[in-house]
């Protein structure tokens, strides 16, 4: 990987769950039978809900070129800040039955521009980069959603 340009994407196996997903909900909308039914509406419902989440599984990107973050959420515009630009960034836990997901939240004038989690493969060297370029970090609290 070139150090001056560092792409952080989901992990390809989000990508593989949500196409299966898909395919799981939409397959048998081919063989359903007579018309608009409850079925038909459910299972057209559960393919839209997959098909979003692999438009947005793909979409979602953070690139670090040259001093410059480029984030690319899932819905909305692409937004380019630099370092300097992170006035603070938040650490927290989520507690989510029995594991924990870490994450990070960018603030540019108290408004939120990027958020990613321990589930995004490069974590730890997106938060080292943050570290070094002299990000002030804050605890942001913890969550808990028991199993």
């Amino acid at each position: 990987m070139n150090t001056n340009k560092l792409i952080f994407r989901q992990a390809k196996s989000n990508l593989i769950i949500y196409i299966c997903f898909t395919f799981v909900f939409s397959f048998p909308l081919f063989f359903l039978e007579g018309g608009i039914t409850d079925d038909f509406l459910v299972l057209s419902l559960f393919s839209s809900v997959g098909l979003l989440l692999i438009i947005s599984c793909i979409r979602w990107k953070i690139t670090i070129k040259d001093k410059q973050i480029t984030f690319t959420p899932y819905f909305g515009k692409t937004r380019t800040f630099t370092f300097s630009d992170i006035t603070k960034a938040k650490y927290g836990i989520v507690f989510w039955g029995r594991g924990r997901i870490q994450y990070i939240k960018a603030y540019h004038e108290n408004k939120m521009f990027l958020y990613f989690t321990q589930t995004c493969k490069g974590y730890d060297t997106l938060v080292s980069l943050l570290e070094k370029e002299g990000v002030h970090f804050e605890i942001g609290g913890y969550s808990y959603f028991p199993p």
